[in-house]
């Protein structure tokens, strides 16, 4: 059995899994575990059986689409660091944001989202990098 045959067999055995979790109503993150597992599974399986040149086109392509698929996660989380380095706000400061008219309270930073309270009490969560990028007015 060649590459390309254990591949398509490989390919279609996680689809299949996919879909019975779908099914199964598995919940959504532990459906995303189990592709990065299989992902990783797959590329240690392409590590063992390609030869030099195919492996360094095979891990490339890889460096490629992930930085592409994880690219606002990635954006998301340098704006969390940048954020909590130089704050431009602390907790409990009154912020207006550039879209909405009403005034927030600031709660804190969290991992890639951060929690603003309105007047009525309803939480807003709002990513981090609109946070850094956006024209905040502070009181």
């Amino acid at each position: 059995m060649n590459i390309n045959r254990e591949f398509i067999y490989f390919i279609i055995f996680i689809l299949i899994l996919d879909l019975i979790l779908r099914i199964l109503n598995v919940q959504f993150k532990k459906i995303r575990i189990f592709e990065i597992i299989c992902l990783f599974g797959l590329l240690i399986y392409i590590l063992i059986k390609l030869d030099n040149v195919k492996l360094i086109g095979t891990v490339l392509t890889l460096i490629v689409s992930l930085s592409i698929a994880l690219k606002d996660l990635l954006n998301n989380f340098i704006s969390t660091i940048l954020l909590i380095l130089y704050p431009e706000f602390e907790e409990n400061d009154i912020i207006k944001l550039p879209d909405r008219d009403e005034e927030y309270t600031f709660k804190g930073i969290n991992f890639l989202r951060s929690n603003v309270v309105s007047t009525d009490g309803s939480i807003l969560k709002i990513p981090n990098k609109d946070l850094l990028n956006s024209e905040l007015y502070i009181k």
